[in-house]
């Protein structure tokens, strides 16, 4: 024997279960009522119109947030676009500011720009050399090493550190021995 329930399509079969299990909570009305299929329906009806209603609370609620959010949004873009103007204005008056700068420069026949004349570097350039010049001096034997003077300076060898018995030694080893 089949069900008239398996005959409905997939689509409704799951509200359908809820409508029925709904409708079940008022079976002691239902024997009360002289047609219990009529009783049947319009509790479903009246379940169902219960849940349309609380459907369009919902939807009065989130259409009161969105027009908040939207004024809330409108006005953060009022105030973003004052910012800008006032930010732009002032960029104008800078910009204003740098070109009567300019302007003042061009009438005034002021260079902005130094220019270094050719003789000047030559000069320069020239001082330079002047300034340290190389001195040669023959080199000065010491034991068998050669040492050699560069720009007066002097280069302090120890006496160990000449010869070929003496090896070198490493820095912290003679550092030991202070």
């Amino acid at each position: 024997m089949n069900n008239w329930r398996d005959e409905v399509g997939k689509d409704i079969s799951d509200h359908l279960e809820a409508q029925i299990n709904e409708s079940t909570k008022y079976k002691e009305a239902y024997e009360q009522a002289p047609d219990k299929g009529n009783a049947q329906l319009w509790v479903a009806i009246a379940t169902i119109s219960k849940q349309v209603f609380d459907l369009n609370l919902r939807i009065k609620y989130l259409e009161i947030l969105l027009k908040d959010f939207d004024r809330k949004i409108k006005d953060s873009n009022n105030e973003l676009q004052n910012e800008m103007k006032e930010i732009e204005k002032s960029i104008k008056n800078f910009t204003d500011i740098g070109k009567d700068i300019e302007d003042y420069a061009r009438d005034s026949s002021i260079n902005l720009e130094p220019k270094i004349e050719e003789e000047q570097i030559a000069e320069i350039k020239y001082d330079k050399k002047k300034e340290e010049p190389e001195i040669k001096t023959k080199p000065k034997i010491k034991g068998k090493k050669v040492i050699k003077k560069k720009n007066k300076s002097k280069k302090f060898i120890h006496k160990r550190f000449i010869g070929k018995k003496n090896k070198r030694r490493s820095l912290a080893k003679v550092l030991r021995k202070f």
